[in-house]
Parts: structure tokens; sequence; C-alpha cells
């Protein structure tokens, strides 16, 4: 098995084991190994699903709304169960098998290896000039190809995947058998009606696609479904059957077979290594849902009848969900699909041998969210949810709604026991009880669509922004109701909005406004044009204000423009979405093949490039002091911002470290009571971490001995070699190994 060098820089806590009382984490879940000069430190509310699955006795992956989860199969007294390993959080999509590894795409391609129970990535990005279709990834070969609608990847070294063909004419539903590609390809005519082909090609010399043949079939595409291959028979499933190619020994067609099934079909896999397995409905879809149905063949019977077995699924009819994709696998004699697992090794007496409603841990789905100082406002499953982040540990939920909860909720805001969203046609006040229970007060009507609120708190009133198509209006809040003091009607229908102890900022696509209200009256401090701007929020600090692209710096009673952050990649403005002291967090699209990242950038020298870190798939963020959250679109992440971003030409574009020791900043800095201490070792070796005063006097020693080559993080919570508590001030971490020593500073709080 190939194991290079080349390693990223991520670290993340995984799995801990003691080591003279001080906690040593090694690497194995790591969220992307492109994230530059942020370490991830862990995910909150995290939105599992069943998504398509692979089966490799006894190990099973699902890829879910978040990454790849790894499970196991196993057998205790008779009694089967799966049981949930790991998981590689990140993006999602298809997944390929080859032995140890999983491959899987998003807007970029994964490569991870199984290592016992452990998923280890050993390669993420994209490819200059192999498009982005990482998520159209359609098959794998035993001879380490994949096989995509933009070309072919050769994976031998899986740390360093080569394209070795290009090419945007292969179809969704195609697979590699020796040095050709069977593919169907769907024909659109002028009136866009569609017809299918079956094409072969030549990749002998793996420099370009050569087409040999093709002949008109009927089909019904399915886009999700992979080929399957047993010897030299070839199954494509469509909606309603599957066509069966029969090669002879020169890989050219020898037969076709068309198999029509009565309902729809579900999936097709291979099963005991020699025999194509058809999952189909036993009802109608128009008809209520009744259960599955196995349809088998076998290809060795050819030219006599290839099907040999149809019977149910017993259990199947349980099923909550189903669908028509690649949503079943199968290995041995084992079927997994949905949450159900069967054991068919005599189709006369198929077994149901586990069985629940989901694999993965509980969630909920989360939308529409919102952060105000340390405070998260979001909906979960349609009720509204109150986090307090201020913690460093897990985020904990303060205050959530009972009752029906409005799914509709397009955005909010809260100011200490008030809370006020849009559900897209009125503002809705709730106030926070003294058992944490958000009840609802009133709802304020003023147009027949908001498209933006905000709360602020005045001496002792409570008023309430909102945008429409009439414009901004200010409300004042009273027991049980709200009045309408003032407003202002703006040409273009406005957006942002956003109010602080500076003020009441709104804007449209082209003009800011800085007010405040006095006397219950709405007055312009100052008005700004812009080129280029659209967001909901707009975000100021007691020097800045950001909106879309823009940055202003907040001047005596006048907004000064300082900058407007250019065109990313996929020809869009980047975004503000976070601001904190003189450090910006932008949404900018990158070259990585991800579509939501963060670029923080230091405006405290004027400079406006000064990149402190790139975080992939993050959307809105809230930053505080070195730490960042952001949603990504399935769990809320949280980073530590280490000031150790490796500058390359700009920020958009990912850096590879050197093959070389590394020890990354600790974090927190200042910290109390512990604080953890990252760093990677390219080979096994023997390190030393010791912990000294501002003196040069040695405090303790955290770790001492052997360790594996990878990334890791050790952590101290203050004590010395006597196990007394050290006094606050500054302190040095120095990693030693033969080869290499580094040393950082960090400060301990009291």
């Amino acid at each position: 098995m190939y194991y290079g060098k080349k390693r990223f820089i991520t670290i993340v806590a995984a799995i801990s084991f003691a080591i003279s009382g001080i906690s040593l984490v090694s690497t194995a879940q790591v969220r992307s190994i492109l994230d530059n000069g942020a370490l991830w430190v862990g995910d909150s509310f995290i939105q599992c699903k069943d998504g398509k699955p692979v089966l490799n006795n006894p190990y099973l992956y699902i890829a879910d709304g978040y990454g790849v989860r790894l499970h196991r199969i196993t057998n205790i007294d008779d009694s089967t169960e799966i049981a949930f390993l790991n998981r590689s959080p990140g993006q999602s999509g298809r997944l390929l098998n080859l032995g140890n590894l999983i491959i899987w795409a998003g807007h970029r391609i994964f490569i991870a290896e199984r290592n016992n129970n452990n998923i280890i990535k050993r390669f993420e990005g994209d490819f200059e000039g192999f498009g982005n279709q990482f998520d159209d990834l359609i098959s794998v070969t035993s001879d380490s190809l994949i096989l995509s609608i933009d070309g072919i990847l050769e994976i031998v070294d899986p740390e360093n995947p080569e394209v070795i063909l290009s090419s945007n004419g292969i179809g969704y539903n195609s697979i590699i058998v020796g040095d050709r590609i069977f593919s169907i390809k769907t024909i659109l005519d002028e009136n866009y009606d569609r017809t299918y082909q079956f094409r072969v090609y030549d990749i002998s010399d793996l420099e370009s696609i050569a087409f040999i043949d093709s002949m008109d079939i009927e089909y019904q595409t399915n886009h999700d479904v992979s080929p399957k291959r047993v010897g030299n028979t070839l199954a494509f499933q469509h909606v309603y059957g599957a066509l069966f190619v029969f090669l002879d020994d020169e890989l050219n067609i020898a037969d076709t077979l068309q198999w029509s099934s009565p309902n729809w079909v579900n999936g097709l896999q291979v099963i005991q290594d020699s025999l194509f397995l058809a999952l189909r409905m036993s009802s109608s879809r128009y008809e209520p849902y009744t259960g599955m149905v196995c349809e088998i063949f076998n290809p060795s019977r050819y030219p006599d009848n290839t099907h040999i077995a149809t019977f149910e699924l017993p259990g199947s009819e349980r099923l909550t969900t189903y669908d028509r994709g690649d949503f079943c696998t199968a290995d041995d004699s084992l079927l997994y699909y949905f949450g159900k697992l069967w054991n068919l090794s005599d189709f006369n007496n198929p077994e149901l041998i586990f069985e629940t409603p989901r694999l993965a841990p509980p969630s909920a789905f989360i939308s529409h969210i919102s952060f105000k100082d340390s405070k998260l406002l979001m909906k979960r499953s349609g009720f509204l949810v109150l986090v307090d982040l201020s913690s460093n540990d897990e985020p904990v939920i303060i205050a959530q709604e009972e009752g029906d909860g409005h799914g509709r909720s397009l955005i909010g805001d809260m100011e200490e026991s008030l809370i006020v969203f849009t559900p897209g046609d009125s503002g809705t006040i709730y106030s926070i009880s003294e058992d944490s229970v958000m009840q609802y007060e009133y709802t304020i009507n003023w147009d027949s669509y908001v498209n933006n609120i905000r709360l602020k708190r005045v001496d002792e009133t409570y008023y309430i922004a909102t945008t429409s198509r009439n414009g901004l209006g200010i409300f004042r809040l009273h027991t049980n109701r709200a009045t309408l003091i003032d407003t202002i009607e703006t040409i273009d229908w406005p957006g942002g909005i956003g109010w602080t102890d500076q003020g009441l900022f709104f804007a449209n696509d082209n003009t800011l406004w800085w007010s405040d209200i006095i006397d219950d009256e709405i007055t312009v401090i100052d008005t700004v044009h812009f080129n280029a701007g659209s967001s909901k929020h707009i975000l100021i600090n007691r020097d800045w204000v950001a909106y879309g692209p823009n940055l202003w710096s907040i001047e005596e009673n006048e907004l000064v423009q300082e900058h407007t952050f250019g065109l990313n990649n996929f020809n869009r403005n980047p975004r503000a979405i976070a601001l904190y002291r003189d450090r910006i967090a932008l949404h900018n699209g990158t070259q990585d093949g991800s579509q939501h990242n963060i670029v923080v950038l230091d405006l405290s020298r004027g400079v406006y490039t000064d990149t402190l870190a790139l975080i992939l798939d993050g959307q809105v963020s809230y930053m505080h002091g070195d730490f960042i959250w952001s949603w990504s679109d399935h769990a809320l992440m949280k980073f530590y911002i280490t000031g150790d971003y490796v500058h390359s030409v700009d920020a958009i574009t990912p850096v590879t470290l050197a093959e070389d020791f590394y020890l990354a900043s600790p974090y927190p800095n200042p910290f109390n009571p512990s604080v953890t201490v990252p760093f990677f070792i390219p080979s096994p070796s023997d390190v030393t971490i010791n912990v000294y005063n501002i003196t040069g006097q040695l405090v303790t020693t955290i770790f001492n001995g052997r360790i594996s080559a990878g990334q890791h993080n050790v952590s101290w919570s203050g004590n010395n070699l006597s196990g007394a508590r050290v006094s606050s001030g500054i302190y040095f971490v120095r990693l030693t190994t033969p080869a290499f020593a580094n040393t950082k500073r960090m400060t301990i709080l009291k």
C-alpha cells in the first residue's frame, strides 16, 4: 500500500489516548485538507441522512449530507449489528470503492483510505482543465482508473491522482472494460425529444477517445446508477428494467438482452460475485407502497434464460423512504437498503438480519440562521432555536420554540430576551420565558412582503427596523403591539439592513444610508453610492461598515469608501459575511472547486489582501477573537484562526505545505484553562514537547516518546511537573525531534 510524504495542514481531533495524564489526539477526521490558516475544531448540528451507500463486507460506507460515514457489520451471539465507526466530514457525493480506498466528489474530488476503523483522507482537490463535474463520477476499475463524464483519472498513488484522459463526450451510464468504454448516450433532436445510443470507445493509447461503434437502443435513462459487470456481461439499469450486453473475448458486442420490469427499478447490484440483482417495487409508483422485490439473473446461463429467481424482501414493506438511484448496495450475499440488511445466500429463504430507521445519529433539518454577538438564531425542523456560542466547548441551546413552528422564516434578529423574525409577509415578535421557552407575542403587519428585519434596544425602548417594497419602516414595540413611527421611501427595494450603537444602516443595490433615530424620527447622517452590492446583512463595528463587496471606514459623520473586493473566479463579487475588529470574512468562490469558501483578511494595515485564512465550504459566519463559526450546507463548523496562512499568489489558490515537520500555533491563545498544540510529523519519529516559562526554566513535559507519521494534537491544562497550577503569564511550547525543533508562544489568563 502506498504512503507518500505529501501532507496538508489540517489538525483534527478524533481518537484520543492518555499518555502520563496528557491527552494526545491522532488524526482520523479531516474536514478539508485544503483549509489554510485555520484549524477545524469541530462540528455541531450535523444534518445526517442515509445517502448513497457502498458495501464492502464487513464495512459499509454511507454518503450523507456532510461527508462519508464508516460502519462495520458485526455478528454477536447470532445477532447482526451495524456499528458506526467514524466519519470523514466535508462534501458528499456518489461513492466509489476500490479495496480500502473510498472515492467521492462534490465540487471537488476526495480520495480516502480506510485504515482499520478510521477513514483518512489521502487527496482532496480538482484538476486544471478537467471541468467541475466531480459529482458525476461514474465507476472505478480494478486497475485504479476512475471514470467521470469529464475523462479518466488514475489513482495508482491515491495521494497523487493523475488525469490521463480528458473528454466531455462520455455519458453518465458508462463503464471501462479493458481498453474500451461502453456507454449509453442520450441524443436530443431539435424538438428535445430523446433517443438513446449504446456506444463503444477505444482508449488503448490513453491519449484520446476513439469512437468505434454505436447502435440505437430502447432505454429510459437513469443518471444515478453506475453500470455493473460480471465477467464479460454488462448490466445497465434503467427506470423500468435493464439492458444486458454480452461481450466476446475480444470485447466485441456478441448480443444484447432487454429485461422489462412491471414496476419501478430501484437498484442494480452484483451479488455472490457472479449474479445480477435487480431491486424493484412490488407495486406501481402510482399505487400505495407495498414493498420491494428482487429479480436475480445468472449471465453464465446465456443464451439460455438468465433469469433464475424472483422473491420479495421480507420487511421491505416497512421502508419509509425509497428512490430509484444507487441507494442499495450488495457484497457477497448481503444486500443493504435504507437501514435494512438482508442475507440472500438462499433465494428461497431471504432473511432480514438487521433493521433500523437510520444508521446516522439523530439530526434535524437546519435552515435560515442568523448570528448576533455570541448568539445563533436558527430554524431546526421548522422551530426557532437560540444557541449560545460563547463557550469554548459545544454550543448550548438556551431557548427554543414550542408549538407548531414557523417553517417559512426568512431572517431574524435578537436582543436580550426578545426575538423577531419574518416569515415573509410580516414581522413576528417572540419573548423568552424564564424556563427558556420562546413565546409568541404578536405580529407586525406593514406591507404585503417584509424583506428584512432588525431589532434594537435604545435606552429602555425596543425598536424594529424592517424593509419592504415600501422602503424602510421603524416600529416602536409595546407590550402587545407595535407602532409605526417613521418611514423612508426608496427608489429601489432596499435589502440590506444593520443596526448597532453606531447607528441604523440600510441599503439597496447601489446606495447605503447611515442614519439614527432621534425623537422617533429617522435622521440621515450620510449617504454613499456604490456600483455592486447585494446582501441581507450590513456588517458594522466601531471602525468599519461592510456591505456586499464594499468596505467603508467610519469617520465623524461620514462614511469613507476604502475598498471594493474584486470579482472572484466565478465572475461574482465576494460578499462580506463577518466582521470583527480589523478582521473581515468574505464569502468567495474559489478555484478549488467549492462555491462556498471563506477568505479571512486582516484590515489593520490597509492592504486589503492580507490573508489570514482560507476555509472551504462555509457560508454565513460569525467571528469573535481567533474563532470563526461558519454554516455549511449540513453543519455548523468551528475554526481557530492560527495566523499561519501559507501565502500564495492570492487568497484563492490552495497551498500544499512542504513535506516536513510542522508546529502550529497553540489555540486558544490566550487560554484558560487548557490549550491545544497541533503539530505534523512526516515520518515516525521520537518527539519531545516541553513547556518553558519566560526565564527559560522547564515547566513540564507534555509528551516524550515515539509517534507515528501524521497530524496530531497535544493538550496542556496549565500544570507543572508537580501537578500544581502555574501562574498567569507568557510560556513557550517547544517541539524537538532528531531532525527538527521549533517553539511557539502562548499566554495563560486567570
